[in-house]
């Protein structure tokens, strides 16, 4: 189930354009979602939400947006290619390819 949904939103987000980074940071995703904090925080239908997938060529791929429950689709996100991701950020996808920040 959990493969099916990180599928699901990844290919949503598949026509965007990617953002290249050489070290990908759990700051670099916090100061993006704390500009769009007031939109999760009075909107219970909305989830900041991060998907991660590695890749074989080692890059690793991170979808991050804004999630509309209600709509089940992202209303703004994008998409990021890392050559690296630093260890804070793997500990917290450890368990999960999709996690919900709050």
């Amino acid at each position: 189930m959990v493969v099916e949904i990180a599928a699901f939103l990844l290919a949503s987000v598949a026509a965007s354009a990617v953002l290249w980074v050489t070290v990908l940071t759990v700051s670099f995703l916090v100061d993006w979602f704390q500009e769009r904090a007031a939109r999760v925080r009075f909107d219970a239908d909305k989830a900041a939400v991060t998907v991660i997938e590695e890749l074989a060529s080692g890059k690793t791929i991170v979808v991050q947006g804004i999630f509309d429950k209600s709509a089940n689709k992202f209303d703004e996100s994008r998409k990021i290619e890392a050559g690296q991701v630093d260890p804070e950020l793997r500990r917290v996808h450890s368990n999960h390819k999709v996690v919900i920040w709050s």
